[in-house]
């Protein structure tokens, strides 16, 4: 199982996701991400899945710019 860690901005649909393969790394950086912000704006996630492509499907909301994008 992967983990992923996902700042979203709200209001822009903006999304890093950064993956790992170990849970407790992920959770620090998480921890590390949370404690520096102060945007209310932003959301700060942790998602445990078996591919980046299942995190897309069960928590489509992070991804809908990529998902909304014209195909060229």
């Amino acid at each position: 199982m992967k983990t992923f860690v996902i700042r979203y901005r709200r209001t822009t649909g903006e999304v890093e996701c950064t993956e790992f393969d170990d849970f407790a790394d992920a959770l620090k950086l998480r921890h590390k991400l949370e404690y520096e912000n102060s945007d209310p704006d932003i959301e700060i996630v942790s998602l445990t899945s078996e591919s980046l492509a299942m995190v897309k499907r069960t928590h489509r909301r992070y991804f809908l710019n990529e998902i909304l994008a014209p195909k060229l």
